[in-house]
């Protein structure tokens, strides 16, 4: 029994926060849009030096509000994975993206949830067109970790010294993909933008037994990842 309440909740719990994601990117949009109507009525008339300061606070506030709403499935994160992100740098090649995942009770023990914070780079672009592009290659660095008490980042007293040498609540991924963008809208300067991607990754603890153990094929330690991104303006 008590683990079936467990199980529930932590299903009621990933729902909910999927609802407020969702609801977060839609107050964002309409909050940005409102933005550049005002900056435009600013710029329409002439205005003291008081309300440029503020208009530049509010635009400096905007860029640290997220411009990407993410949704995953697989690639050592999560069953499947949710979250919001960040552009910036030349090209808004650069991204960084916060995300929740959920692992099912048919995947582990029990019903668990992660969080991932992963950094992100798209160091090319090939356009076919003005709406189709693509990045034929995006390297990843995350940091993942799962919120149960099965696991833990220092060695419990239950195991001897150096027993486990690393942490079991903590993972280091890296990552190897591609991505196809789609242009929703035709004006040039605000643009919302959906892309599909993959990658492939592995993790530390992995990668580390890989090395010695030849019964290990290297197809064994890699895992993939497909999700769609939507970038909105």
């Amino acid at each position: 029994m008590v683990l079936l309440m467990k199980s529930n909740i932590s299903k009621i719990a990933f729902c909910h926060i999927l609802i407020a994601l969702v609801l977060c990117c839609s107050v964002q949009k309409i909050s940005a849009q409102e933005n550049v109507v005002e900056a435009d009525s600013i710029a329409n008339k002439r205005v003291t030096k008081y309300q440029k300061r503020v208009a530049t606070a509010r635009e400096h506030w905007m860029n640290l509000l997220p411009n990407i709403s993410i949704v995953q499935y697989a690639g050592n994160i999560g069953f499947v994975s949710a979250g919001l992100g960040w552009d910036y740098g030349k090209h808004d090649r650069w991204e960084t993206h916060l995300m929740l995942g959920f692992l099912p009770k048919m995947v582990m023990n029990d019903d668990m949830l992660t969080l991932t914070i992963r950094e992100s780079i798209c160091p090319w672009e090939v356009k076919f067109n003005d709406r189709f592009s693509c990045n034929p290659a995006t390297f990843s660095l995350a940091l993942n970790t799962v919120f149960n008490d099965e696991f833990w980042y220092t060695e419990t007293e239950r195991y001897p010294g150096d027993y486990y040498r690393f942490s079991s609540k903590m993972r280091i991924r890296l990552s190897i993909g591609g991505q196809i963008n789609f242009m929703l809208k035709d004006n040039k300067m605000m643009t919302d933008r959906l892309t599909f991607y993959y990658d492939v990754s592995s993790f530390d603890l992995a990668i580390i037994s890989y090395v010695p153990n030849k019964r290990l094929e290297f197809k064994d330690i890699l895992a993939l990842g497909i999700g769609l991104k939507y970038k909105f303006y």
